[in-house]
């Protein structure tokens, strides 16, 4: 079937399913301070997680590194 022909059946389904009232009737609300600080913030926040996980992990196997050569 030709891509053409499937576009009214995806139009339909999506309008069956209540997709496009439900997106219509979302608000744009004005984001606040917080919510674009945390947006910005989140990323750097994550890295700082995973590199404390990191040296974490390499206290752990460092340790046991040196147990084992006593």
């Amino acid at each position: 079937m030709p891509i053409p022909l499937l576009i009214p059946i995806v139009a339909a389904g999506a309008g069956a399913t209540g997709y496009w009232w439900i997106t219509s009737k979302a608000e744009n609300k004005e984001p606040s301070f917080t919510s674009e600080l945390l947006a910005v913030l989140q990323p750097l926040l994550i890295i700082i997680v995973i590199l404390f996980g990191l040296r974490w992990l390499y206290q752990q196997g460092n340790s046991t590194a040196k147990k084992n050569i006593k």
